[in-house]
């Protein structure tokens, strides 16, 4: 049987969720590390056929990790840039003298951004946007800052 194994990033989660119920298909996230990628790659390869116990749960990842992106998309462009200062390490503190904003504001952000991306701290939001992240205002301030991708 010809094996088919799909590539992709978070920004094409859905498609890739949806292709794994074909038969002798699976995907492989193109955002993990270069060796994570081709150590999954090569083990996909190798392996004969995928349990559809495998697929299925493949696929449910794969769907959870789309819904975690779509997250990003209700933040404002104040909050993208307060999330991205938020992985950089800066506190609520910081975040207010580097943005000119009152300490207040600062913090009323923070707690938008908690509540929109469904966490409970900062560290969280910020593991959420590593983990799931494809907002480009995001992802290009973790990129620029962290060398991030």
């Amino acid at each position: 049987a010809t094996r088919l194994i799909l590539v992709g990033g978070l920004n094409c989660l859905g498609q890739l969720a949806r292709a794994v119920l074909r038969p002798n298909t699976s995907a492989v996230n193109a955002d993990l590390p270069f060796g994570v990628f081709v150590r999954q790659v090569s083990e996909l390869l190798r392996a004969s056929c995928v349990p559809h116990g495998l697929t299925q749960q493949l696929r449910a990842g794969l769907s959870q990790r789309q819904a975690e992106a779509e997250r990003f998309r209700q933040l404002t462009d104040r909050e993208a840039a307060v999330l991205a200062d938020l992985a950089c390490g800066l506190s609520a503190a910081d975040i207010a003298r580097r943005r000119p904003v009152s300490l207040a504001t600062a913090r009323s952000q923070i707690a938008a951004i908690l509540r929109k991306l469904q966490v409970p701290s900062q560290t969280a939001a910020v593991a959420l946007a590593y983990r799931s992240c494809a907002d480009h205002r995001v992802t290009t301030a973790l990129r620029s800052h962290q060398n991030y991708g």
